[in-house]
């Protein structure tokens, strides 16, 4: 009897390490999964000046954020010098987050020393800011050897430069910022192929400045008012959108306008060569801009835990827009947006649950002027995962998962 006992106590230990090194490995699988799920996460991080976020100050934010990573800024003014040597989103908040008496865009203030937002990455995004008070040669915004950063609904004021782009800052775009009270408005030396539209370029010395063959430029939809001068470019580039989108709106040009179009019957001629805007608007430019339609989601709606999927969107944008697609995953992910993309060409992007339940994929799009469509939604579920069950017969999963061992272990297990 007593080696009946022995023997079935070492069957059922050899069935104990079979079945743990199962379960273990299965659990450094999903472990492994979900170390990188969250290593390829995104982070928000909270700027207040009050003390309400995870940063009171810009610059510290930045320091601890990694690439891709978006730093939303709350109401107040920060005294301080930002430097962006990495792909983030810089976004400000119109509201308060604690107990503070600031609303209103949040304040950047350079202190009449140097350029106050100094950008030397690529894919850099800032919005919603009042940035003022550079240097005597200093930049509110500042591109150096910068590529697809995005400078948007800004109010840049009483610097050297409102805007000034250098050493090769390409295929950048800057749009409907108000660019007032700057030695210049926009100042553009050695770059090329940026997109300079829909921005209010009031009250500086010179509007826009563009030298030393900066080329292919795209300017138009501009509202250039009460500049000393409006403009000057000694190289090549292209001042309006064709007919009948139009140029940009000069105001002191003294053109007619005798189909009532609403565009000049003779161009207006950039000073320092021979550009030209062919299409000068006759009055300043307003925003009929449409968003874009809700995005078709498609993708697995029934799923496992820890296994990356991925999705597609696309929409349409009734005015041929580029579009971004901000994606909302349902779990505690934050919000991502991607993009830009053309029209109607279908997005992807990637995801992991780390838990099982029902979620509501959210997803909206908008175009490169900010207007946002309706959200679209898509429901997944995603059930547990079939783990290790200790709770069953060991013995009956031993004979099924090892058939041909059968007749032994029951003659072992009968002695």
């Amino acid at each position: 009897m007593k080696n009946n006992l022995v023997i079935k106590a070492v069957i059922c230990g050899i069935v104990i390490i079979i079945s743990s090194a199962s379960f273990i490995s299965t659990v450094i699988s999903d472990e492994t999964r979900i170390t990188s799920f969250v290593s390829s996460m995104k982070a928000t991080w909270i700027v207040d000046d009050e003390g309400d976020g995870d940063f009171t100050t810009i610059q510290d934010a930045i320091n601890n954020s990694q690439s891709g990573d978006t730093i939303e800024v709350y109401s107040g003014t920060y005294v301080e010098h930002v430097n962006i040597s990495k792909t983030i989103t810089l976004l400000g908040k119109d509201v308060e987050l604690g107990s503070g008496s600031d609303t209103g865009i949040p304040i950047i203030d350079g202190s009449n020393t140097d350029d106050i937002v100094n950008i030397t990455a690529n894919g850099v995004t800032v919005n919603k800011f009042k940035i003022r008070n550079g240097g005597i040669d200093g930049a509110a915004i500042k591109l150096r050897s910068s590529a697809n950063s995005y400078i948007y609904s800004n109010i840049l004021i009483d610097s050297d430069d409102g805007v000034r782009l250098r050493e090769s800052s390409d295929n950048n775009y800057v749009y409907q910022n108000t660019i007032i009270n700057n030695d210049d408005g926009i100042d553009i030396r050695d770059s090329n192929n940026n997109h300079i539209y829909e921005n209010n370029i009031e009250n500086n010395d010179d509007g826009i400045d563009i030298r030393d063959s900066s080329t292919n430029n795209h300017i138009f939809h501009n509202n250039f008012m009460n500049n000393n001068d409006n403009a000057f470019d000694e190289a090549t580039n292209m001042w309006d959108d064709g007919y009948p989108s139009g140029g940009n709106y000069w105001d002191d040009y003294t053109g007619s306008d005798g189909d009532g179009d609403g565009i000049g019957d003779t161009p207006y001629n950039i000073p320092g060569g021979s550009n030209q805007d062919n299409y000068p608007l006759m009055n300043p430019w307003q925003d009929d801009n449409n968003p874009p339609s809700i995005p078709d989601i498609n993708g697995t709606i029934n799923g496992k835990v820890g296994t990356e999927y991925e999705y597609t969107f696309v929409s349409t944008d009734p005015d041929g827009d580029d579009v971004f697609y901000c994606i909302i995953w349902g779990d505690e992910t934050p919000e991502v947006c991607i993009g830009p993309f053309n029209s109607g060409d279908t997005a992807t992007a990637k995801h992991i649950w780390s838990e099982e339940g029902m979620y509501t994929v959210s997803v909206r799009a908008k175009d490169i002027h900010d207007a946002e469509g309706d959200w679209g939604t898509l429901e997944v579920t995603m059930p547990k995962n079939k783990a290790f069950n200790f709770n069953f017969n060991l013995m009956g999963w031993l004979f099924e998962r090892f058939p041909n061992a059968f007749p032994i272990l029951r003659y072992m297990l009968e002695l």
